[in-house]
């Protein structure tokens, strides 16, 4: 073992420890991760500061602001209205909020996509005297299984997509998580449609303040603001889904969401300081700070070393064993720390381990990612699930009782889908 690669399992591993402590947050734990390497002088510090100008960053930089355009200007609040107007029992609405909150959460987060739902299955409840304990869940749901649609749309996909750049060559396009996403939430609906709605909890609601229930008044906004923001959102995605076509000519997708976002703040659909809010530094500063570390574990070797001694102890196991095995630590780990977090920890491990066994190491990067989202058994694993804890008059055990079947059925989708479109 060298000197740098010491070092860098040291940094790992303590990197690990305040993951999971979350003391300190992850995105300043990434930071200091980053500067640690840098002034170990186990990398130099244009590897160390490169996070901040990768491509996939800045392409998170752009839909974060296309999305805050959808929000102000009313078009995603009128989406969730348009999709459960025709539903008229309390399944059927069930169904249709969990299609409205899912398709929202594939181009905006998944907590901004729950923010816009709220008042819309406030005030449907309101209307037709559902108690809102029988569809806030679900829909919260939603919003992280259908969440990992596209790239951008949750964090753990394009830490797993970066990582896999950095350490394997490879990367993840657009639209590709959608193969096992999709089946994913559809699987979800399919199991409330059927079984967990007979599990929910039907909870008296409890009284609001009226910040909870409002429901924003859209009509102030020109209806050209309106029809701009649908024009530049169709834009954009069919700018995604010719990548490749794109790319060869000098236009990344990164590229693609830089006009995009300076589209839409030019038209004056948000505003320069709308557009700087919308975007979550906390999230751009981790993937910075892996950037480094998985520049590091690459150029050290040590990610080769900790696959050396973990394929050591287990022997030469068949690529599915090893890809459950990372389903299943994504679903326990995730439980217990944000999903982010998750991804960090286990794709710079599953990398390695996977050249060593000589599978293809996309396969388990995207097991994981999709795993990392698994966090359905708690109130506060990931932001949707907090933020119905309180208006939906839930219990602990509420989450439990949904949350462990849905987690069993979503993992076997997992474990079946990744390796036909991704295969070992």
């Amino acid at each position: 073992m060298t000197t740098e690669i010491a070092i860098t399992l040291i940094i790992l591993a303590l990197s690990m420890v305040s993951f999971v402590w979350e003391k300190i947050t992850i995105a300043t734990t990434s930071m200091v991760v980053m500067l640690a390497l840098i002034l170990t002088r186990v990398i130099t510090p244009a590897q160390g500061f490169a996070g901040f100008t990768n491509g996939t960053v800045i392409l998170f930089f752009g839909m974060f602001i296309v999305g805050a355009a959808l929000e102000k200007t009313g078009m995603a609040h009128a989406f969730g209205e348009i999709v459960t107007r025709r539903a008229k029992t309390e399944r059927q609405l069930m169904i249709a909020l969990m299609i409205a909150g899912g398709a929202l959460s594939s181009f905006i987060s998944n907590t901004t996509a729950m923010a816009i739902m709220i008042p819309v299955v406030i005030g449907i409840c309101k209307k037709s005297g559902i108690n809102r304990s029988r569809l806030l869940l679900p829909v919260a749901y939603a919003t992280s299984m259908f969440g990992g649609m596209t790239l951008t749309s949750t964090s753990p996909n394009v830490i797993a997509s970066e990582l896999l750049y950095e350490m394997a060559g490879q990367s993840f396009g657009f639209f590709e998580f959608a193969w096992v996403s999709i089946p994913r939430g559809i699987v979800g609906i399919l199991f409330f449609a059927l079984v967990g709605y007979k599990l929910l909890p039907n909870h008296p609601d409890i009284e609001l303040d009226e910040t909870a229930e409002q429901t924003e008044n859209f009509d102030h906004v020109p209806k050209w603001k309106k029809v701009a923001a649908i024009v530049v959102l169709l834009a954009t995605t069919i700018a995604f889904i010719f990548e490749a076509q794109l790319a060869p000519i000098g236009i990344p997708i990164h590229v693609v969401s830089s006009i995009s976002a300076i589209t839409v703040v030019i038209l004056g659909l948000v505003t320069q300081k709308q557009a700087f809010r919308s975007v979550d530094m906390p999230t751009i500063f981790l993937f910075a700070g892996l950037f480094a570390l998985a520049a590091a574990m690459t150029t050290t070797g040590a990610g080769d070393f900790i696959a050396y001694q973990i394929l050591s102890v287990v022997g030469d196991v068949s690529g599915f064993t090893m890809m459950v095995v990372f389903i299943i630590l994504g679903w326990i780990l995730t439980t217990f720390i944000s999903n982010p977090a998750t991804a960090a920890l286990l794709v710079p491990i599953s990398i390695p381990i996977s050249s060593s066994l000589g599978i293809n190491p996309a396969t388990i990067a995207m097991a994981i990612a999709m795993a990392s989202s698994l966090a359905y058994m708690s109130p506060i694993t990931t932001p949707p699930n907090t933020m119905v804890y309180g208006i939906g008059n839930y219990k602990f055990v509420d989450y439990f009782k949904n949350g462990f079947p849905l987690v069993v059925i979503t993992m076997i989708v997992i474990a079946i889908f990744t390796p036909i479109f991704f295969p070992f």
